[in-house]
């Protein structure tokens, strides 16, 4: 509850005052929040029905949507199975950002839209000075950057981009934090925007814009991940949701450097990326399990998501064929099948935790059952490739390298299972 009221709040607001002021808010956070399985689907039905109303039939457009829409893509995970919704609630938010001028720093008049028949008597545009946001605007900016950029990196649609006019939002909340989550919603802008750079070159996707190996790319990302710890207050970076970016962001940008051909001799760079890679994805599987039951309830998509991509990360090192990495080192650091089974424990513990009223059709309970199940999946093939001791086949070393990594593992498909019935979007 905290989390959604911070976006609107001033040191003098109540739950109350959120649930009189913004409406279409308030619905999603008891949407969001309701234990019981059966209102929150009725819930959720009314938020689709109000939005289509009032966007598509009334063309109403207001800050209240916006945030409204923010805090339901923001706890996606439970409300779309066997249809792919991600992408048009995205591109809504998306709409009424630009709708209501808000990724910009000034307003155009008259509106070019709105007010077509003014064309001819106003053929030059007067000159207009820069809007001053308030911090619900500012919030409302880096919210819909944020949430839109998480479901562009786990689709792998195009990134959204960064703009003039949300660096100065990100610069005045940075420097002049209001609310308790301010300061956390500055990181988190901060590290997305590492995120996009490296989703924009990454091996695991076509780009036509890259004309350089990833892995020069490296060097960069590094410094941009420095200087965001260190422009960030101290008590930020130990907040476990920023730990949880921070390690993720640091896998990522050194995984750049692990896909790039089949090298026959030893690269001491790709061995410090491997390594390096290898300890952000160990922080990210370590602090998610500090998380308990009750917490990961809570749980924004990102944290769910991170610990996805961290163990298909580590599968993947597992498989590598590379004499730069050492994969023997990869379950040495982590124990990647016990803490898929750990975190099965975990999900599985949620609506005991919590009190879900539920008939284990939740996306905890189903999560899960997806992850008990892939652990004797992954087991035969790790066991197949040498990377565990295990039954030995001949020549599989190459075939589960070529097979497994062109398959889709290099999604995440058990993620993709907690959005839909049949694990696809």
């Amino acid at each position: 509850m905290p989390i959604y009221i911070s976006m609107v709040r001033n040191n003098n607001s109540r739950a109350a005052d959120v649930q009189r002021d913004w409406p279409f808010l308030w619905l999603n956070i008891r949407a969001s929040c309701c234990k019981s399985y059966v209102e929150q689907r009725a819930l959720e039905l009314k938020v689709r029905e109000v939005i289509a109303q009032k966007m598509l039939v009334d063309l109403e457009r207001s800050l209240d949507l916006l945030l409204g829409l923010i805090t339901y893509l923001s706890w996606a995970v439970e409300k779309y199975r066997g249809k792919p919704l991600l992408s048009t609630y995205s591109s809504l938010a998306m709409t009424l950002l630009f709708d209501l001028r808000l990724d910009r720093s000034s307003q155009e008049i008259p509106c070019r839209e709105i007010n077509v028949s003014k064309a001819y008597s106003h053929p030059i545009k007067q000159v207009v000075a820069a809007v001053n946001r308030n911090n619900v605007e500012r919030r409302a900016v880096l919210g819909c950057y944020v949430v839109t950029a998480t479901i562009a990196w786990f689709l792998r649609t195009k990134p959204v981009g960064w703009t003039a006019h949300m660096e100065d939002c990100l610069s005045h909340l940075a420097q002049h934090p209001e609310a308790p989550g301010d300061s956390k919603l500055v990181a988190t802008a901060r590290l997305f925007r590492i995120i996009e750079e490296v989703h924009s070159v990454s091996t695991w996707r076509k780009v036509e814009s890259t004309s350089s190996q990833p892995q020069f790319y490296v060097k960069g990302l590094r410094a941009m991940l420095d200087n965001v710890k260190n422009t960030t207050p101290p008590e930020v970076l130990q907040d476990k949701n920023i730990k949880s970016y921070l390690c993720m962001v640091e896998a990522l940008i050194f995984e750049l450097a692990l896909y790039t051909g089949r090298p026959t001799s030893v690269d001491f760079e790709r061995t410090e990326c491997f390594y390096m890679c290898l300890q952000g994805l160990k922080g990210c599987v370590d602090n998610f399990f500090t998380f308990t039951p009750d917490e990961a309830f809570g749980h924004p998509m990102p944290m769910h998501l991170h610990f996805s991509r961290s163990t298909h990360i580590l599968y993947r090192l597992c498989l590598l064929d590379d004499p730069a990495c050492d994969r023997v080192a990869v379950l040495r650091t982590v124990d990647l099948l016990g803490a898929v089974e750990q975190c099965a424990a975990m999900y599985a513990a949620v609506p005991a935790a919590v009190g879900l009223e539920t008939s284990g059709d939740d996306m905890f309970t189903r999560t899960a059952e997806v992850l008990r199940a892939t652990v004797p999946m992954w087991r035969r093939a790790l066991e197949d490739s040498g990377a565990i001791p295990g039954p030995l086949t001949a020549n599989m070393n190459s075939m589960v390298q070529d097979d497994m990594l062109s398959t889709d593992l290099l999604t995440d498909w058990w993620f993709a299972d907690i959005f839909s019935v049949d694990g696809t979007l």
